[in-house]
């Protein structure tokens, strides 16, 4: 068996995961699904109605009866004293992979080492558990890139080099991130007529809720700066175009996610990370000769690294600042493959279709250049 490693994927046992929480007044359409909660169908989860303020669940009722759960479930009060919680059934996430050069199991050591001793003590509750996904060729040396990184002239624009940390400071009136700060206790707006400072079909701030939050917003979308400006420059990549993509994508908030599995502040998928994995050599060498199946769960590791699965929110937070040059590769990669497609790219035009077919769609770069 010499010249292969054998791959282990450890995973959580099936549980409920909550998706998304409302809070509102009346029962959402597809439209508020989208905003509040990243996707438009409720179809395939689970719904727990849970009174405000309370633990015991009032009601439960699948996910496709969500335009009757007022009736179904015979509430006391009216719906704005509820949570209506979106619940995925028996999901299963990757928390941790292992590969290691014998076959059988890898040993408490092996995956101490690699995923940490917190880990083990899961397994030993039986929270997670051990899955084997097949083998595969030790790494090559790391091949050359398909293009190199183009060299980015110094200024201010979108596509130029920031010359300097400071030059990233925004101060955007982001009341989606506005509105979860005050969703998650952050702030706390004293609005007129115990109003909480959100609006209640889109969970955004209103106005109480964005003076509330003015200091605070600008600290957080500020907060990763260093880290944009730091990755930007050593891969090559705008500084200011990272920053813009993660507010159009996220508006900063890392533990926003929906039903497509995108993950991470830059919403990156499936196809992201395949991109990512097929021009950026140093990942992965091995990754355009690995069987479909074996891709897919290089992919997947790749995701649940953005999206740190099982963190906290402060967690999570503390660990969005070591991903970010994850995005700057990405992006370099989507450049990469503009420029392989059509080799008369080049500077700025290079870094538009790159934005264009990071989206897959021509009116995204509208919003990204906004």
């Amino acid at each position: 068996m010499t010249g292969l490693i054998f791959l282990w994927y450890l995973v959580t046992t099936p549980t409920d995961r909550i998706v998304c929480n409302l809070w509102v007044r009346e029962i959402p359409d597809r439209n508020m699904l989208m905003q509040s909660c990243g996707f438009f169908e409720a179809t395939g989860y689970r719904l727990d109605v849970v009174p405000l303020g309370g633990k015991a669940v009032a009601c439960s009722r699948p996910g496709d009866m969500l335009p009757v759960i007022e009736d179904e479930c015979h509430l006391p009060q009216s719906l704005d004293q509820y949570v209506i919680r979106i619940v995925w059934p028996k999901f299963t996430e990757l928390v941790c992979s292992v590969a290691v050069e014998h076959e059988g199991p890898p040993t408490r050591g092996e995956i101490q080492e690699k995923c940490g001793e917190g880990l083990l003590l899961q397994i030993d509750s039986g929270s997670v558990i051990a899955k084997y996904v097949g083998s595969q060729p030790k790494p090559l040396a790391v091949p050359p890139t398909v293009c190199e990184a183009a060299s980015l002239p110094a200024g201010f624009g979108l596509y130029d080099q920031a010359p300097d940390v400071e030059s990233l400071w925004t101060d955007e009136p982001l009341t989606w991130l506005a509105g979860r700060m005050i969703w998650f206790g952050m702030i706390r707006p004293a609005c007129a007529g115990g109003r909480s400072g959100l609006d209640p079909e889109t969970l955004a701030a209103n106005g109480c809720g964005m003076a509330a939050a003015s200091a605070a917003l600008l600290a957080w979308q500020n907060q990763f700066n260093a880290d944009i400006y730091r990755a930007a420059s050593a891969y090559k990549v705008p500084a200011r175009l990272i920053k813009r993509i993660i507010a159009v994508e996220s508006q900063y908030w890392p533990t926003w996610s929906n039903t497509r599995g995108e993950a991470g502040m830059l919403q990156v998928s499936q196809n992201g990370v395949d991109v990512l994995l097929r021009y950026d050599a140093g990942l992965d060498p091995a990754y355009p000769k690995r069987p479909l199946d074996q891709q897919y769960w290089k992919r997947l590791e790749v995701l649940q690294v953005l999206a740190c699965a099982g963190c906290s929110l402060t967690q999570t937070v503390e660990h969005m600042h070591l991903t970010i040059p994850i995005y700057a590769r990405l992006l370099a990669a989507y450049r990469c493959r503009a420029v392989e497609i059509n080799p008369a790219l080049a500077g700025a035009d290079a870094w538009r279709q790159a934005v264009i077919d990071y989206n897959g769609n021509k009116d995204y770069l509208a919003k990204v250049e906004l």
